[in-house]
């Protein structure tokens, strides 16, 4: 049996992004540091589970929902 900690990650990582853990690995690309979080996952996110939501929000300001929400 393996023991390695690498191989603890790959396990932890690959059942969360299963469809039973219902997570998707980010990129290091889309992180932003100043605000410690994947911005472009984050969005994506919001827009598919809430529009009808980011609409309203959309509606009430003047500057970009996006960049409001964030």
């Amino acid at each position: 049996m393996e023991t390695k900690e690498k191989n603890f990650e790959d396990v932890i990582t690959n059942f969360l992004c299963s469809a039973e853990g219902g997570y998707i690995v980010g990129s290091p690309k889309n992180f932003n540091r100043e605000l410690a979080m994947d911005t472009e996952t984050l969005l994506k996110f919001i827009k598919s589970t809430q529009p009808k939501e980011l609409e309203k929000l959309a509606s009430k300001i003047s500057e970009p929902v996006e960049r409001y929400f964030i």
